[in-house]
């Protein structure tokens, strides 16, 4: 569907590479921010902030150059993010 909308080849690859972003060689930054991204809402939604962390992605926001200690400082801003979104929908 990326492709019949046009969207950068970029775009594309990032959708088509998104759930094992590392297999590609280069990195699609896209694919691994599109998994990262997922990863942290779908652990948002299951509420275990200890799993969250514990499974946390470290290769992936390696890759992209996230620096880990301040992102994980702000993990909690993700809930409200997601709960503006959410308000965006009703």
């Amino acid at each position: 569907m990326a492709n019949r909308w046009k969207f950068p080849q970029a775009i594309v690859d990032g959708i088509r590479h998104q759930l094992n972003p590392l297999a590609v060689t280069p990195v699609s930054r896209f694919a691994a921010l599109i998994n990262l991204a997922d990863y942290i809402v779908h652990m948002n939604e299951k509420g275990d902030d200890a799993a969250l962390l514990s499974e946390f992605p470290n290769d992936l926001a390696t890759s992209l150059g996230i620096n880990l200690v301040k992102m994980l400082e702000r993990i909690d801003e993700t809930k409200e993010l997601a709960g503006a979104f959410d308000g965006l929908l009703d």
